[in-house]
C-alpha cells in the first residue's frame, strides 16, 4: 500500500512539474514575442500626429498574441501575460499572470531642413589632383627603350 501511495505522489509531481515546464516556455514565447514587437516599434521614427496611433497600433500587435494583454498610459506600456504558473488550478491558484511595466519611448521624426548647395553641378574638389589618365595616352620612358 505504500509503495502505491509513493507511486502515486511520484505522478502527481511529476504531472505538476511537466505542467510547469510547458508553462515556463509558453511565457518565455510571450515574452520574446512581446520584446520583438516592442523593439520593432521603438526602432522606428514617427511624426509627431502619428505617435498615438502607433501606440494603438502596438497595443493591438501585443495582443494578437494569445496570453498577452496590454494597457498604455501616457509613456508606460503594461504588459500582462497569462499562464504563468502551470497548474495553478490544481494549487488553487487565482491569480495565474505577471505585470511588466515598461517605458515607452516612440522616437519622433526631425523635419530635415535642407539648403540648396548652390555649386553649379560642379562635384570636383579644387584641391583635388588631377585625374590619371585611363592608358591609352600614357607615355613612359619604358616604351621607348623598347620600341625605341
Amino acid at each position: 500500500m505504500h509503495e502505491l501511495m509513493a507511486c502515486t505522489a511520484s505522478l502527481i509531481i511529476l504531472t505538476l512539474l511537466i505542467a510547469q515546464t510547458a508553462a515556463n516556455t509558453n511565457t518565455f514565447i510571450r515574452a520574446a514575442y512581446c520584446e520583438r514587437v516592442i523593439s520593432e516599434f521603438a526602432g522606428k521614427e514617427y511624426d509627431i500626429n502619428e505617435i498615438q496611433d502607433r501606440t494603438d497600433e502596438l497595443k493591438e500587435r501585443l495582443e494578437k498574441m494569445p496570453g498577452v494583454g496590454a494597457e498604455t498610459e501616457g509613456k508606460k506600456l503594461a504588459v500582462r501575460l497569462d499562464g504563468v504558473i502551470g497548474p495553478a488550478d490544481a494549487l488553487g491558484i487565482k491569480d495565474n499572470s505577471i505585470l511588466i511595466e515598461k517605458d515607452l519611448t516612440l522616437s519622433v521624426k526631425e523635419k530635415e531642413d535642407e539648403k540648396p548647395d548652390d555649386d553649379g553641378g560642379d562635384t570636383d574638389d579644387p584641391g583635388a589632383a588631377e585625374p590619371l589618365p585611363d592608358g591609352d595616352d600614357s607615355h613612359d620612358i619604358n616604351d621607348d627603350l623598347i620600341y625605341g
